[in-house]
């Protein structure tokens, strides 16, 4: 009977993704695994479980109205809340033991104007991704940013990349510097950046994310 409905939520979603904002969730869990959607970008897929998840974090904290941000659990399918944290020494030390070594975060603690966050799931300590980022004059400057090992292949968590781009936008936001963000990447990675980050090359592997497209962001993976 269950798969009946997702083929029926199938057919509608070739015409209105937005059918899927109030099919059950189980109906969305099978829809996100399900073949037919992987051909959708991974912004229309988490889409469908953001736009219900914020419904959900207004009945959870109903009285605050805090918007709780949501991380996807791959194997589950379940949406886990998460918070951005100060980044500590002792985190590196302790609990980044086994990060790629190439990068080295301790650097940063001694960067005046640089700040660095954590992602964790709430209630836990293990982090999930790491972001260094500093405000200038007219953006936000990304200097680094790192999804914990078992977040990249064989993930446990999946868009902790793309929530962490999102944080840098809501800060650049919450400065006054309307969203716009920059960053370096590597030649590889230009195309992935533009496609999952919407950043925009602007020659020698600088890129940046201009308002409208940081608000797009903000909107998808942290509201």
């Amino acid at each position: 009977m269950l798969r009946t409905r997702e083929e029926g939520y199938r057919k509608a979603l070739i015409k209105d993704l937005s059918v899927l904002l109030y099919a059950p969730m189980e109906i969305l869990i099978l829809v996100y695994k399900a073949d037919f959607c992987m051909d959708l970008p991974c912004r229309d897929r988490l889409f469908i479980f953001n736009e219900r998840s914020v419904r959900h974090s207004y009945l959870f904290d109903e009285l605050s109205e805090e918007v709780i941000h949501l991380l996807l659990h791959v194997k589950s399918g379940e949406l886990y809340p998460v918070d951005f944290l100060p980044l500590q020494p002792v985190d590196v030390k302790r609990g980044m033991k086994s990060w790629d070594q190439a990068f080295n975060w301790s650097i940063y603690f001694s960067y005046q104007n640089v700040e660095l966050y954590k992602l964790v799931i709430r209630g836990n300590n293990d982090i999930q991704g790491v972001i260094a980022l500093e405000r200038r004059v007219d953006h936000v400057y990304i200097h680094l940013i790192e999804s914990a090992p078992h977040n990249r292949f064989d993930k446990i968590f999946d868009f902790v990349g793309e929530t962490l781009v999102a944080f840098a936008c809501q800060r650049s936001i919450d400065l006054g510097l309307e969203g716009f963000v920059a960053f370096d990447a590597k030649t590889h990675l230009i195309a992935y950046y533009a496609r999952n980050m919407l950043a925009t090359p602007i020659g020698s592997g600088r890129m940046i994310i201009n308002e409208d497209n940081a608000r797009k962001l903000v909107m998808l993976y942290l509201r």
